[in-house]
C-alpha cells in the first residue's frame, strides 16, 4: 500500500492492515481500504488519519469487496452504501427479483447495475428501470448531483445531465477508443481510455 502526500509525486509504503489488498477509496479525510487479514477474513477498513492507523468498518460481515467506489462524497463497497450517521455500511433495500451487481450513489440517487441494464431509485427502496440505457452489463457508474455517466461492457460511453433519470450516447471517435472508467471532479470530468485519457470541463 502506497501513500503520496505531495499530490503523487513522490510515493512511500505504509503499513497495511491486510495480507491481501483489494480496492481503496478516499472521500472526505478519511481512506477505506478492502482486503483479506488471516485474523478477520474480508473486510473493510477505515482509516481517519491518513493511513496511519486502520479500524474495521462495519456492516460488511465477512463479504468479498472487489470494487469500492467513493463517487459524488458517498462510499459504496459492491452494493452496501457508507452511512456516516450510523457510521457503518447498510444494505439497500431492493425487490427480490432484482439483482444488484453494483452501486453507484452521491447520497440522494442511487443507480445500480444488473445483467439487464440499470435501475435508479431516489431513496434506495423503490427502483425504477431507467429506460434510455441498454438491456446489458454497466460495470462503471457515476453520480453527482445532476451529473450521472455509464459505461457499459463494450467500453460505450453515456450521460446524463438530469441525476440518472435519462442518459444520451457520447461518442468519443476513433481516437477516444473505448471507455473504461470515468473520474468527477469539480472541475473537470476525466475519462480513461483503450488509449488514454480525456477531460472535459463542461
Amino acid at each position: 500500500l502506497l501513500r503520496s502526500s505531495d499530490n503523487g509525486q513522490a510515493w512511500a509504503e505504509i503499513e497495511a492492515p491486510a495480507s491481501y489488498l483489494g480496492a481503496v477509496a478516499a472521500v472526505g479525510g478519511e481512506v477505506f481500504l478492502s482486503g483479506y487479514a488471516n485474523e478477520v477474513g474480508n473486510a473493510v477498513w477505515r482509516s481517519q488519519d491518513e493511513g496511519a492507523s486502520w479500524q474495521l468498518a462495519d456492516g460488511l460481515d465477512n463479504v468479498i469487496v472487489n470494487t469500492l467506489r467513493a463517487d459524488g462524497g458517498v462510499v459504496v463497497a459492491e452494493t452496501r452504501v457508507w452511512s456516516t450517521a450510523s457510521e457503518s455500511f447498510e444494505t439497500l433495500t431492493v425487490p427480490e427479483d432484482l439483482f444488484l451487481d453494483r452501486v453507484a450513489s452521491d447520497g440522494e440517487t442511487y443507480l445500480g447495475a444488473t445483467y439487464g441494464g440499470v435501475y435508479r431509485s431516489s431513496d434506495g427502496v423503490e427502483w425504477l428501470r431507467v429506460e434510455s440505457l441498454n438491456d446489458v452489463f454497466y460495470p462503471r457508474l457515476v453520480v453527482s448531483g445532476s451529473l450521472a455517466f455509464a459505461i457499459d461492457s463494450q467500453g460505450v460511453f453515456s450521460r446524463s445531465i438530469d441525476g440518472g433519470a435519462t442518459f444520451e450516447h457520447v461518442e468519443l471517435g476513433y481516437v477516444g477508443g473505448k471507455a473504461l472508467d470515468v473520474l468527477v471532479s469539480d472541475v473537470a470530468v476525466v475519462i480513461a481510455t483503450t488509449t488514454g485519457f480525456m477531460r472535459s470541463l463542461d
